[in-house]
């Protein structure tokens, strides 16, 4: 069975994107000010998500490595809404933030 890959995209106060080449669907959450902190960006300000969405996109590939990376640390926690077909793994704000520094210079504005 072949899965659609989740773009990033914002839901409630998250930040969802999916990964690549798994055999189930796999999503990763951050909270969104954890993401627009890391790019700097306000992070409670609403004028800021069309931004901070954009960022997500473009970098889409950022989010992938840092999302192997919190997964081959054992830095993302599974979510316990997973079900057998789709998983969720939910990453730290803490780890989030030092895993993006290590890609920020990748970065595409």
């Amino acid at each position: 069975m072949s899965f659609e890959v989740a773009k990033p995209m914002f839901v409630s106060d998250k930040l969802a994107w999916g990964a690549h080449g798994y055999d189930r669907e796999v999503l990763f959450w951050v909270p969104i000010t954890a993401f627009k902190y890391a790019v700097g960006l306000r992070p409670r300000a609403r004028d800021d998500d069309r931004p901070a969405k954009d960022l997500a996109v473009k970098n889409w590939a950022i989010l992938e490595l840092i999302s192997r990376d919190a997964l081959a640390a054992g830095a993302a926690t599974k979510n316990s809404a997973s079900k057998p077909w789709q998983i969720h793994y939910d990453i730290d704000r803490d780890v989030f933030s030092r895993l993006f520094t290590r890609y920020e210079d990748q970065v595409v504005r």
